[in-house]
């Protein structure tokens, strides 16, 4: 769950009375678009004032915001097809559904936050992470960004634990926020370390994800083995009882030849 900033945000959490509009969902989003003709790439960034950019494939946003938990954008391609998105926000994930303007059909879409670091602060690196923070004195200030950095840094390290793309990229993304939360604490060395985690974690979410794709076709790879092992065991017993037979009519034994030949054929599938 995003940590909420602020006493006041946080508090408001513990209770479960926080606004849905008080949640920052400002970042990076990416994944996927599926419809019946395929599957297709999202890319979208959320600012901090619900704004929405980016684009899908083959389709740029014209227009889009993300209000509380509810998201809505449209995009249009070079042939002027526009498709209209709504979505629903459930923590760092998003998913809803899509319409074309060219065809009738609901397509479904989903995206997660690639991004620990909001685009305000990375478009503004000295500015506060978060507004409240105005408000403390600067031992507090440091307090609560150091406990922020903590809590991503263990966020990150619990991610990092499942070799799969989605938890290490939440991985990477914690660990940079910690890096940013170190360096506005004016922190250089911890905030380098924290980079560097998030980088390993980058690195190895495309490992992960090698490995992810390579155990899925495992079993149709395996399948075939067995199928190719399986074909090569029945013509070896096919020419075995070719032989038998042959044998069988040499020596004048033509009915049990026959049935020899009758079992090949049911049983074997042999010519």
């Amino acid at each position: 769950m995003r940590l909420l900033a602020g006493m006041t945000f946080i508090g408001a959490a513990v209770l479960g009375t926080a606004d849905a509009h008080a949640v920052d969902i400002s970042g990076i989003w990416m994944g996927s678009i599926q419809c019946s003709y395929g599957r297709g790439s999202l890319n979208i960034t959320v600012g901090r004032d619900g704004s929405i950019s980016g684009g899908v494939t083959n389709g740029t946003i014209t227009s889009g915001s993300a209000r509380g938990r509810s998201v809505r954008f449209s995009t249009t391609n070079a042939f002027g097809n526009v498709s209209n998105f709504t979505g629903t926000i459930v923590g760092d994930d998003m998913t809803g559904t899509y319409r074309q303007s060219a065809t009738s059909e609901t397509c479904s879409w989903d995206a997660s936050l690639r991004t620990g670091i909001r685009t305000s602060q990375s478009s503004n690196p000295g500015k506060d992470p978060e507004p409240d923070y105005s408000r403390l004195d600067a031992k507090k200030k440091r307090a609560a960004r150091e406990k922020d950095a903590q809590s991503f840094l263990t966020a990150g390290a619990a991610a990092a634990q499942y070799c799969t793309y989605a938890d290490q990229m939440t991985a990477a993304g914690r660990f940079s926020q910690a890096a940013e939360a170190f360096r506005l604490m004016g922190d250089s060395v911890r905030g380098a370390k924290a980079d560097r985690l998030a980088k390993a974690a980058s690195a190895r979410a495309d490992v992960c994800q090698r490995k992810q794709r390579a155990a899925r076709a495992a079993p149709g790879k395996k399948s075939q083995e067995i199928a190719k092992a399986r074909s090569k065991d029945t013509a070896k017993a096919c020419e075995d009882l070719a032989d038998y037979q042959k044998k069988l009519e040499k020596a004048g034994q033509l009915e049990l030849s026959l049935k020899v030949r009758l079992q090949a054929k049911l049983k074997l599938k042999c010519r």
